[in-house]
């Protein structure tokens, strides 16, 4: 996430990942932070349909955007294994995020 140090700029951002290669994603905590992740879905184009379509995790806390957080701190990550959540031969994936980090001391 970029420039959403406070929770008062917490705030949704994409991430284009490409197409159909990526099998995982992982998120990971590299700085003395703590990410605060409200919600996380997966946006991609259906080859077969060509239709957009969107699959929200179903994860303790990554419901929706419920104010409810997965935190991660330095050296925490959490992996996305799509295989199992959008078709293999998916076109214009992409990570849509809802949260904010805060620096640690």
């Amino acid at each position: 996430m970029y420039n959403r140090h406070n929770k008062d700029l917490q705030g949704e951002e994409i991430h284009f990942l490409g197409n159909s290669n990526i099998t995982k994603l992982r998120l990971e905590e590299r700085e003395k932070e703590i990410t605060f992740i409200d919600s996380i879905t997966i946006k991609y184009v259906d080859t077969h349909d060509g239709l957009e379509h969107e699959v929200n995790l179903n994860q303790p806390n990554l419901n929706s955007a419920d104010g409810v957080y997965m935190q991660l701190f330095e050296g925490d990550s959490f992996e996305i294994n799509l295989t199992t959540l959008i078709p293999s031969d998916s076109s214009d994936i992409r990570l849509k995020i809802n949260g904010y980090y805060q620096q640690t001391i």
